[in-house]
């Protein structure tokens, strides 16, 4: 598949021109370019720790999940690992 999902935190603000997640953004993107993935960006809408939001994490459209975010929400990440 060779596709990373992206989970950025939502905000009221475009991730594209956001100070801080724009470069990173830029940067993530610039190695999936250079490595020959994909990337699937979710947004924080989907930020949950259960329900519709984990399952999608979880559907198989992605190798891995690269959380941009502070950890906010260490129970997610336990979620997820399960």
């Amino acid at each position: 598949m060779d596709t990373l999902g992206v989970v950025l935190p939502l905000s009221h603000q475009s991730p594209l021109s956001h100070p801080y997640y724009a470069p990173v953004l830029d940067g993530i993107m610039a190695s999936a370019v250079s490595l020959h993935k994909d990337v699937t960006i979710y947004t924080g809408s989907l930020w949950t720790e259960d329900g519709e939001g984990l399952r999608r994490y979880r559907d198989g459209r992605t190798d891995g999940l690269l959380l941009v975010t502070p950890l906010a929400q260490p129970s997610l990440v336990k979620a997820l690992l399960e």
